[in-house]
């Protein structure tokens, strides 16, 4: 967590982050970000990255070399998240 006047770094516990897992599924055509309320996001390549982003400018994935990072914006705090890949199917994003 990161704003103005603080910065905390904290590693969650195992239940933490299963509980806290990034989740993306395309649902009738449409990338929706389940994690946080079935967001619609943009899915974008860049190089070896593939970016998931909300229209709206309030987050995104990055998934890339094995690696997932979630970063979030609410309202003028920000949270990075970082974990393991379990599982993503290229093929089915275009």
């Amino acid at each position: 967590m990161a704003s103005a006047n603080k910065v905390v770094e904290q590693k969650l516990t195992a239940e933490e982050s299963k509980k806290n897992a990034i989740i993306l599924t395309k649902i009738r055509g449409k990338l929706l970000w389940k994690s946080r309320g079935n967001k619609e996001v943009k899915y974008v390549k860049s190089g070896v990255f593939m970016v998931f982003a909300e229209s709206n400018g309030a987050g995104y994935v990055k998934v890339g070399n094995g690696v997932a990072m979630e970063h979030v914006h609410i309202g003028m705090v920000t949270y990075t998240y970082f974990g393991k890949v379990n599982l993503i199917k290229p093929s089915s994003l275009d």
